[in-house]
């Protein structure tokens, strides 16, 4: 069923008492009751000879055809329905109360209010769209609550609920008992319990528990807490309570990254992780697991030639070490080699390099180790750093006698001209310096069997 508003329909016909009109009769110039269309309603007018009128809404059926009376706006008798005698004349009519019209300057006005449905007021009641109220003043917002209205003197609230307390504040710096505020000069804020806790600065810094939220350089998210603050983070996988995820807090002077899941710590640059800490408490740069299960701490490369140094609670199979550092070399293949290590025991340290027969090939004794060693030129020197007392070797003499003593070359200098300074291992002398005793021995044997001889 619709309201249906037409030009130029009438129609003569009959009263069924008070109840409704039978049309028999048509009004030259006018549309037929037909226009409105069956089981749709209209405002109607109507009148007899007599004098007697009325002004509703009414319901068309073809039926008949019959106008029956709904709503009766006004009439002669008084408001209520009329008894009409003779021919009466029913016709569509727009009472002025329903009326909506445009003005001489294009403006759109309304010639009454709605109440109960019905147009009898100077303001459009709240529970059919309007204010309740006939004058707005400046920079308050009205709002509906079903029955009345309500006018803030200057704060717009609402608690989810009703418009009872305070919690929506867009105008003044007072902190509400819960809910939104400007705290300051061009800032926003939140408080629950009368006390703020965030706020956005007007640079775009965000305080949670603190109204300091602006940093030394660029922006910030700044939390406040007088003993344990604390960023938390979750996900589907972790689980959503207080023990799942991971943790940035502090406590005292201390911070602390915590992931409280059996997962890992990751440290990622360019887009590929560079530093792990496993759920064991293993650390691992350079790699994405530690060469064993007993290594604690790796660091490693991914080319083949680059150092990879393992520090290892427990000796491994394939390590020299044992509760110290090892070091490995990557091969080609990806294979690391261990060449040696710092191995320590309940009492002592020692420093290791790989050297099992395994690894070697061509062995032959070494001969000319006394003429070596009496090349070598032992010198003592004081530092130029501290002026402290100091012996040994100059590097680049001894380069020229023994090279596997010396890394580097003389006078080197790099990119910068900052010179880089060779060094020495005077490990490797102790094989020069065995077979030149040993050498020495049998001169003194030869000497002493020819001294027996005589």
């Amino acid at each position: 069923m619709a309201l249906v508003l037409l030009d130029r329909v009438q129609q003569t016909g009959t009263a069924n008492t008070t109840v409704s009109f039978t049309l028999t009769g048509s009004v030259a110039g006018y549309q037929s009751w037909s226009a409105v269309g069956n089981g749709n309603t209209s405002y109607y007018g109507a009148s007899d000879a007599s004098g007697n009128w009325e002004v509703g809404l009414a319901t068309y059926s073809t039926t008949g055809p019959t106008v029956t009376r709904t709503t009766i706006f006004a009439s002669s008798n008084s408001g209520s329905a009329v008894t009409f005698s003779g021919t009466v004349n029913v016709w569509v009519d727009y009472p002025a109360g329903k009326a909506v019209y445009i003005d001489a300057n294009g403006n759109v006005s309304a010639l009454g209010t709605i109440a109960s449905g019905v147009w009898q007021g100077t303001t459009v009641g709240v529970a059919y769209g309007g204010t309740g109220i006939t004058i707005l003043t400046a920079n308050y917002i009205p709002y509906g609550n079903g029955t009345g209205a309500y006018q803030s003197s200057s704060t717009f609230t609402f608690n989810g609920t009703t418009f009872s307390s305070p919690n929506i504040n867009v105008t003044s710096s007072t902190v509400p008992a819960n809910g939104e505020y400007l705290a300051a000069s061009n800032s926003l804020a939140w408080s629950t319990n009368t006390t703020e806790r965030m706020r956005i600065d007007s640079s775009g810094n965000v305080g949670i528990g603190t109204t300091t939220t602006a940093p030394a350089n660029g922006k910030a998210l700044t939390i406040y807490a007088s003993d344990f603050p604390r960023l938390q983070m979750r996900n589907s996988t972790t689980g959503d309570t207080a023990g799942d995820g991971t943790v940035f807090y502090g406590v005292g002077s201390d911070f602390y990254i915590y992931n409280q899941e059996a997962g890992s710590l990751n440290f990622q640059t360019n887009g590929s992780t560079r530093a792990t800490i496993d759920s064991s408490g293993n650390v691992i740069i350079g790699a994405t697991a530690p060469l064993s299960v007993n290594n604690k701490f790796t660091i490693s490369a991914s080319s083949a030639g680059s150092w990879v140094t393992v520090i290892s609670d427990t000796r491994t199979d394939n390590s020299t070490v044992g509760g110290a550092i090892g070091f490995y070399r990557n091969t080609s293949g990806g294979a690391q080699n261990n060449v040696g290590g710092i191995q320590t025991s309940t009492t002592a340290t020692a420093y290791v390099t790989s050297s099992d027969y395994r690894l070697k090939e061509n062995v032959a004794p070494m001969t000319g180790a006394l003429d070596t060693v009496a090349q070598l030129k032992p010198v003592t020197y004081k530092w130029k750093a501290d002026g402290s007392d100091g012996q040994g070797f100059i590097a680049h003499e001894l380069q020229a006698v023994v090279p596997d003593c010396v890394t580097g070359e003389k006078d080197a200098v790099d990119a910068e001209g900052k010179p880089v300074y060779q060094g020495i291992d005077t490990s490797f002398l102790v094989s020069h310096l065995v077979a030149a005793i040993q050498e020495l021995n049998a001169k003194v044997t030869a000497l002493e069997a020819q001294l027996g001889a005589k």
